[in-house]
């Protein structure tokens, strides 16, 4: 799942790459641009068929987005791939980029990064170099020059969302996305950008500041989507779907109004919905909400920073279920300040609170985050590192067995399988493949620091 706030491995779905199809979309408005976007992870191509479609192509111009555990296979792969194309420029953004641009300009063959919030500066660039111009004076990159690295100020932030493109969602094969027991095919689309809140691990990639598109703008995009690609489910990347109430409510009226006939998903915090805000979301087509719980010691929260007690979880959990919305939970493990008794009460809670669906994550040292300032010289961490980046503080090993012990807990019990009898006869495939991937894993090999 390769996406600007993160990437990771998601064995039962594939959300569209929608940074990469926005930036296409920018591209595309210049007369006589010729665009392709190859996103070899969903078409399954190793890296000898990307170069045969890229000598087809003959591109001017590679943009690339890498991910974050995978950073050094990614840029190494670049480069093999590069040596074929001599002449071609490449562009390179990201999270991981933004903050060790220089780096990655002295070490492989990008020539340009774009930092922050790509497309006002790719917009800039992608102009500058079909003109065969140079880029001095454009706010947000980092470039070569003749003389060294230039880094430039930063952009600031884009404050009127509608002014973008939609993202080309022509530009994928949408027949190889999915997300778990929806039907196919399905688009994203981004309301807003930013995240007030002050979450420790997290990576804030658009800012603390929240800007929203209008619901005008969303719904044409919708419109847009259905009429042109027949897409009936639609994934919002917003962080928190939810904090503008007034745009969402007249969001979702505006789906009903207009008789749009679509499903959607989004994320959202459990203290930041009530219930006749669901129930207007319910009306307008949502499926599921994602919720970061995170965890069911309130000392563990109080680690993440993550404003929430136990006592508004117990009390705002009961309002989603009730709604007829499936809910998604995130819990993390791997905190420096966790213990055994901590993960067996985030465990008790996700079955006390009977939860449709739980995502089980290990926690993360993302640069750039208050945890990483806090606890980065416990990771051994470096960007051009062989292999995967590791991310975890030492004892990974012993959250991948808490992790594990999470996934069996609730999942593998007969109350469960009980309850979820619907959906498997709802979506056989789906639900059969998900449990025989989550058990390969859960099952697996165990190591000396198995949690009990």
């Amino acid at each position: 799942m390769r996406r600007w706030v993160a990437s990771y491995y998601a064995p039962n779905f594939l959300n569209p790459p929608l940074e990469l199809m926005g930036l296409g979309a920018i591209a595309k408005q210049r007369a006589g641009a010729s665009v392709r976007l190859i996103d070899a992870i969903s078409e399954d191509w190793d890296e000898a068929r990307v170069v045969r479609e890229l000598e087809t192509f003959e591109p001017d111009l590679l943009v690339v987005m890498p991910g974050f555990n995978t950073f050094p296979r990614d840029m190494a792969c670049l480069e093999r791939i590069m040596s074929h194309f001599e002449t071609t420029r490449v562009v390179c953004f990201g999270y991981l980029p933004t903050h060790f641009a220089k780096r990655i300009l002295e070490n492989t063959r990008v020539d340009v990064v774009l930092r922050d919030e790509p497309e006002a500066p790719f917009s800039e660039v992608y102009a500058r170099l079909c003109d065969g111009a140079d880029l001095r004076g454009i706010a947000g990159i980092a470039y070569t020059t003749a003389h060294g690295i230039e880094v430039t100020p930063p952009r600031g932030r884009l404050e009127n969302l509608d002014s973008l493109p939609y993202p080309d969602h022509s530009l994928i094969n949408l027949d190889h996305y999915n997300e778990s027991f929806l039907e196919r095919p399905i688009g994203a689309i981004m309301a807003e950008r930013g995240c007030p809140y002050q979450c420790t691990y997290c990576v804030r990639t658009f800012g603390m500041k929240l800007y929203s598109r209008s619901a005008t703008n969303i719904l044409d995009e919708i419109e847009q989507l259905r009429r042109e690609h027949d897409i009936r489910n639609i994934r919002f990347m917003d962080d928190t779907f939810t904090l503008n109430r007034t745009r969402t409510m007249e969001l979702c009226e505006g789906i009903v109004q207009r008789q749009l006939d679509i499903a959607f998903t989004c994320l959202t915090r459990v203290d930041s919905v009530d219930a006749a805000l669901l129930a207007a979301m319910k009306r307008a087509g949502c499926k599921r909400l994602y919720v970061g719980v995170e965890s069911g010691s309130q000392k563990v929260l109080d680690y993440y920073k993550k404003g929430l007690t136990l006592e508004t979880i117990r009390k705002q959990m009961p309002i989603i279920q009730n709604s007829g919305i499936e809910a998604s939970i995130f819990f993390m493990v791997g905190a420096p300040v966790e213990t055994d008794t901590d993960v067996q009460a985030s465990i008790d809670l996700a079955i006390e609170l009977d939860l449709d669906y739980i995502i089980v994550t290990k926690l993360q040292y993302w640069p750039g985050t208050e945890l990483f300032s806090k606890e980065g010289e416990k990771v051994d961490f470096d960007i051009f590192s062989s292999g995967e980046l590791v991310y975890s503080a030492p004892g990974h090993e012993l959250a991948t067995a808490r992790q594990r012990h999470f996934y069996r807990r609730f999942y593998f019990r007969p109350h469960y399988f009980a309850k979820r009898l619907k959906t498997l006869l709802r979506s056989p495939r789906d639900t059969v493949v998900g449990f025989l991937k989550l058990s390969a894993w859960v099952f697996g090999p165990r190591t000396s620091d198995d949690f009990i």
